[in-house]
């Protein structure tokens, strides 16, 4: 099994190769994303839903590059990832081909 076959391999591979270079470049141009602490002049944080709560979709790969994109149009940084992390998404959603010999840690074995 090649080290792109193995998905903790390639979360590590893409936090450590890009996300990280990319958040480093951000922070050196003093981009924030959200505060990193409280308002302490707000009065309060809540806010009323002005959308029917409904986010139950299904993800056109296609249109969620376009979108982020769209968001991230003023970091370059970050739309350098979009194509890469669209990508990485799709390898981690296929089913494995093989079946690992170790139990899932979500059934207990009794010996």
């Amino acid at each position: 099994m090649s080290s792109t076959d193995d998905p903790q391999a390639r979360l590590e591979a893409f936090f450590t190769g890009q996300l990280v270079p990319a958040a480093q470049s951000l922070r050196a141009r003093g981009v924030e994303f959200f505060p990193l602490g409280p308002d302490a002049g707000a009065p309060t944080y809540w806010h009323r839903r002005d959308d029917a709560g409904d986010y139950l979709d299904s993800v056109d790969p296609a249109a969620t590059a376009v979108r982020l994109r769209e968001l991230w149009a003023e970091h370059p940084e970050l739309v350098a990832l979009v194509d890469p992390l669209l990508e990485m998404a799709a390898a981690l959603a296929r089913p494995a081909d093989e079946q690992s010999p170790d139990v899932s840690p979500f059934i207990y074995a009794m010996y």
